[in-house]
């Protein structure tokens, strides 16, 4: 508390006389509050003090109501109260008086009756002070039939009323300097930086979570899905999701081990109208850890897709989830991942996995992580979206929403919920590029061409949503596996009845038991794939090979291996040609579509090369017969 100087005591004082003249209470010399009674200014209390803004909050029926006074006053002529908030509530009795200000503060004896005329003077005398309508949430709020957009440092939208939150913490990370149709294109140039069906799904989750409590409104536009982004270590999952995410100052991440009710939780709901990260999903340390954060993961799905019917207070946000792993291939898990776009990611970082790595890319993100191109492109994005709301924006989304639904259900017959997730993204990016069109920023050509590219890209990724997505080990193991296929040291038949390690044949793909099989000598591989692997990506190292098979297992990769990981099959010496046993894992062929398909490739090439050479060996016959000859 501080002290108020001869001049400034006087001239408050004069402001409080004014404000309060004609109430029927007064100030007198000692810096009192009196009531005038008989003539004469009865003391009520040892201070002075004035309401001077009036707060209210908005019920579940759209009225404002009263909630708090914001008062400030004076002590005995000399000091200085601090400026308090006071519940409405509160104000039934005088106990709020020393809590908050002084404890010298008092209101004289006899202290109910006195206090009951200090009520009467609090509400006199706060008839003609400002009001003021406060949100403890950001985001998108419906009052007084017009749609605003809160942010702590403000509002978007066209209200007469002064409005605020009482959250300091969500600042709109913008660059000033940006021009709105910079902002705009160069947001457009980042979806670039990554594989595109990685780069457009974050853009369309962040499009999608600015409009959530908009469209919650509706029953029939609730998006009901989350974004899982699927990578290895160091590849830059964590930093790429909030670089595309992020557009406030305060950060949007939590790691799936802390605790759901004091953390993750609270920054669910407090992250209304954007984007919540739960970030690096599969690194728990125990086991017990593992169950724990697994069954976290699971309720945050159901509730999120569900927030409707949820009995929990979820969120009018968007929870995106990274992790080296995805959810398990359990059946009891097909519920949850029909509620989740998987988006796999690039290698940007890690520069030891020299198969993955593009510094091209690398480059890219450098450019633009420090320029806050899109938070900013967000914000004036915003200005419009409010006019739209305020317009005929839920109509027009309702009506393309539907037809987009109906034709991707038609198109590719995915699970529903498939189909109203990649329909909710491709509506967003649509209507972003409808902002940039009627700005000017792009031409009515531009934004055909944009919106039919991010409709195939949403289509490709749809499609594979019906991939599985293996484990990290997994992935490893048959990236290594590609590779070593490429590059033919290990060099495959098609239709083979044999291997033959003399001339590197490690394996053949032959039909048995009615399904076509690659069969790869276990031995082997594994052992090339573990020295390939340390060589190129020295930061990964593969499992055992028991534990790597029962993986294998697992995500249904192999087969015939009923009485152990790998069968009997024969190599034959071209030196000795004897014939001796080995042992080989046999890989369903449908499982592994781009090995086959580098397999196919290279037989291929084998065979018309052979067919190439055997032309040029009777060619040059018959040149030498003609030569003969003649």
């Amino acid at each position: 508390m501080g002290y108020v100087t001869d001049t400034s005591t006087e001239d408050w004082l004069s402001s409080v006389s004014q404000t309060i003249r004609g109430t029927g209470f007064h100030v007198n010399e000692e810096g009192e509050l009196c009531k005038l009674e008989k003539g004469e200014l009865k003391p009520l209390c040892n201070f002075i003090f004035r309401p001077v803004e009036k707060i209210k909050r908005v019920d579940n029926q759209g009225i404002a109501k009263e909630y708090k006074y914001v008062f400030e006053g004076g002590l005995k002529r000399e000091q200085k109260l601090d400026r308090v908030e006071i519940l409405i509530s509160d104000l039934e009795n005088h106990k709020w008086i020393k809590k908050n200000w002084d404890v010298f503060c008092k209101v004289y004896s006899n202290e109910r009756h006195n206090y009951s005329s200090i009520q009467d003077y609090i509400y006199l005398s706060a008839r003609n002070i400002p009001e003021k309508i406060e949100y403890d949430t950001i985001g998108w709020h419906y009052f007084d039939k017009n749609w605003f957009f809160l942010h702590s440092e403000g509002i978007i939208g066209s209200i007469e009323r002064n409005i605020g939150t009482t959250n300091t913490e969500f600042v709109f990370k913008r660059n000033l300097s940006l021009t709105p149709k910079d902002a705009f294109l160069e947001s457009l140039n980042m979806l670039d930086i990554c594989d595109h069906k990685l780069s457009y799904s974050l853009l369309s989750y962040l499009l999608t979570s600015i409009i959530t409590t908009p469209l919650l409104a509706s029953n029939e536009l609730a998006p009901n899905y989350l974004l899982w982004i699927v990578g290895q270590t160091g590849y830059g999952k964590t930093t790429f999701s909030t670089f595309f995410t992020s557009i406030y100052e305060k950060t949007n991440l939590a790691r799936p081990d802390a605790h759901k009710t004091k953390t993750i939780m609270p920054g669910i709901k407090e992250h209304k109208d954007c984007v919540f990260v739960i970030d690096d999903f599969g690194t728990s340390k125990t086991k017990q850890n593992e169950y724990s954060v697994i069954n976290k993961i699971e309720d945050i799905i159901r509730n999120m897709t569900d927030r409707q019917l949820s009995s929990l207070n979820i969120s009018d946000g968007m929870v995106l989830i990274t992790g080296e792993k995805f959810l398990d291939t359990h059946n009891r898990n097909e519920s949850s991942k029909k509620r989740i776009i998987r988006a796999k990611m690039d290698n940007l970082f890690n520069r030891e996995d020299t198969q993955t790595y593009d510094a091209a890319k690398s480059k890219l993100f450098m450019k633009y992580k420090d320029e806050r191109h899109l938070p900013t492109s967000i914000t004036y994005y915003l200005e419009w979206l409010c006019e739209q709301l305020n317009s005929a924006f839920i109509d027009e989304y309702k009506k393309d929403f539907e037809a987009l639904r109906t034709e991707l259900g038609e198109k590719y017959g995915s699970h529903g919920r498939y189909t109203d997730s990649f329909t909710h993204q491709i509506i967003a990016f649509n209507f972003y590029m409808s902002y940039g069109k009627e700005r000017g920023f792009i031409t009515p050509e531009d934004f055909v061409n944009k919106c039919k590219k991010a409709k195939q890209i949403f289509g490709e990724l749809l499609e594979d949503q019906n991939k599985t997505i293996f484990d990290p080990q997994v992935e490893l193991f048959l990236q290594s596996l590609r590779e070593l296929i490429s590059t033919e040291e290990i060099r495959v038949e098609l239709n083979g009845r044999s291997l033959n390690f003399d001339k590197k044949v490690f394996g053949v793909v032959t039909t048995e038991k009615g399904q076509e099989v690659l069969k790869l000598d276990w031995e082997t591989i594994y052992r090339q794939a573990v020295d390939s692997i340390e060589k190129s990506q020295g930061s990964h190292k593969l499992i055992g090979n028991k534990l790597l098979a029962k993986l294998l297992d697992e995500y249904n990769l192999i087969c015939f291996n009923e009485n152990g990981t790998t069968t009997q099959f024969w190599n034959i010496s071209t030196r000795t040609l004897i014939k001796e046993r080995c042992r080989v894992i046999n890989f369903r062929t449908n499982m592994i579509p781009d090995i086959m398909e580098v397999i196919k490739k290279l037989n291929k090439k084998s065979q018309t090369e052979g067919f190439s050479l055997t032309l040029s060996g009777a060619s040059n016959k018959s040149k030498q017969r003609k030569k003969r000859d003649w």
